[in-house]
């Protein structure tokens, strides 16, 4: 019982994250570009999921930094929406 607790407290960051945004249009995203943010889904899920305080340390998550995370952040929605949320890429 106690692992299903666990389970369901760490997808709720997660299930919050997909809810559909009605205010605001999907970020930026033209997908070949894109290809290393959308790669580095791994490392930018721990910042989204909350391992990483820092929420800035996203942009550490592809080469071209904050620059190409900011240019490609729309390809995913659950990244689209934490992006918008910090105002990260305003």
């Amino acid at each position: 019982m106690m692992q299903a607790t666990t389970v369901l407290c760490l997808l709720l960051p997660l299930a919050t994250a997909l809810a559909v945004r009605q205010d605001q249009q999907p970020g930026p995203c033209d997908p070949a570009p894109c290809y290393e943010v959308i790669d580095s889904a791994a490392c930018w899920s721990a910042v989204l999921m909350g391992q990483e305080k820092n929420a800035t340390k996203i942009f550490d998550c592809v080469p071209g930094g904050k620059e190409e995370m900011c240019r490609c952040y729309g390809c995913d929605s659950i990244l689209d929406k934490f992006v918008v949320s910090h105002q990260m890429c305003s």
